[in-house]
């Protein structure tokens, strides 16, 4: 038998308490993370909008420039050609079938994920994935996360999921190089000029790139040299889609994202007539609203071979018509009016402004007036879905 001395007792318990307190913070702190409650969502804004970041007002410019640009836009869509338009963009920024191995294996992925289905692309020594869950219903609902990564690490997305699980089907997708779908290796070609020699690209250790996903800009092949950077982008969930889409044979199909997540979901439902309805929160603003703004976004959003030729309106109206030429789907943009991140007013009252004179039925713009938080509005969201229905 030990016999312990007033003294050592008082030590044992003082570290005792410690190692207690230790626990119930990493505890506290874990969840929070997890399930993005407080503090979490205060420290993000605080690290997204330091104090020193100043608001340009461009009011007066764009009271400048709105009639003229409604103007544009509206000649734009009387000419528009869907069918040879959505062609010519999957021709340069969709890899061939050829180089594409797509694979589907059943596994635990997480916790958030309910006996899923992994669908893989691989090219280039790329992989990217697509989480499909089936509840055997003939509704598909397609959920892009943005730059933060996973998306089981937001409760609006279990938040949606949970909502409307009885009715659809669900497939995932974190952006291209985060979250599930952050690499472990590339080697693709690349071409540092027009003039230059060709080179491949190899990295095994990508993860060290962190968020970055910009060195896709130098991608070149000699073999498909019309295809562009953003090829390597956007191809893994426009296979992944559309393969899922053939395998099931949905009466509905749905497509939402936030932030990157709802650029995605804009640019897919341009591409995939198959979609019948699009929800993009925070995810796109025309180029003429970039002007002189802290929302400029990523390689992909602004500084891509394809706004060289298109702006974000090509696909805003791409996003309406179906595989026939005919105007039956829903394109809706919505927006916090004075988001913490990306996108917020006066540009969004004056993007919404220019749909609005537009007058086209299907598409539509949706302001949370007062709304700071860079996140989905659940309620509103499944509640409009609902009424498509």
């Amino acid at each position: 038998m030990i016999f312990l001395n007033d003294n050592t007792t008082k030590k044992i318990t003082k570290y005792f308490i410690y190692v207690v307190i230790i626990g119930i913070t990493y505890t506290f702190g874990a969840l929070s993370f997890k399930n993005n409650i407080e503090p979490i969502p205060t420290l993000r804004k605080l690290k997204s909008s330091p104090s020193d970041k100043i608001k340009i007002d461009n009011t007066q410019f764009y009271n400048s420039i709105i009639k003229d640009e409604i103007s544009k836009i509206k000649l734009y869509f009387e000419n528009f050609n869907p069918s040879k338009i959505r062609n010519e963009i999957i021709n340069d920024f969709i890899l061939p079938d050829s180089i594409v191995d797509l694979s589907i294996e059943n596994g635990k992925y997480d916790d958030c994920y309910i006996e899923p289905i992994i669908y893989q692309t691989k090219f280039y020594g790329i992989k990217q994935r697509g989480i499909f869950e089936s509840n055997n219903k003939k509704k598909l609902l397609i959920y892009l996360q943005g730059h933060r990564g996973f998306p089981c690490n937001f409760n609006y997305y279990k938040e949606i999921k949970e909502q409307l699980n009885e009715d659809f089907d669900f497939l995932t997708f974190s952006m291209f190089g985060l979250g599930f779908n952050k690499m472990d290796s590339i080697a693709f070609p690349i071409k540092i000029n027009k003039k230059g020699n060709q080179y491949t690209y190899h990295n095994n250790s990508y993860s060290e790139f962190g968020n970055g996903h910009d060195v896709i800009q130098f991608y070149y092949d000699e073999n498909y040299p019309n295809k562009k950077p953003l090829s390597l982008f956007i191809s893994s969930p426009h296979f992944i889609i559309n393969e899922i889409i053939k395998s099931n044979k949905y009466d509905e199909i749905y497509l939402t994202g936030i932030s990157g997540g709802g650029w995605y979901a804009t640019i897919l439902s341009g591409l995939i007539p198959e979609i019948n309805s699009l929800y993009s929160f925070n995810g796109t603003l025309p180029l003429i609203y970039r002007i002189n703004t802290n929302s400029k976004g990523d390689y992909e959003q602004q500084f891509s071979e394809l706004w060289n030729k298109y702006d974000y309106y090509t696909f805003y109206f791409l996003s309406l018509f179906d595989n026939k030429n005919n105007l039956k789907r829903n394109s809706f943009h919505i927006y916090s009016e004075f988001d913490e991140c990306c996108f917020s007013s006066p540009e969004v009252n004056y993007f919404e402004k220019s749909i609005r004179e537009l007058g086209i039925p299907n598409l539509k713009t949706k302001i949370f007036k007062g709304k700071t938080e860079h996140n989905i509005e659940v309620k509103w969201l499944v509640n409009n879905i609902k009424e498509v229905n």
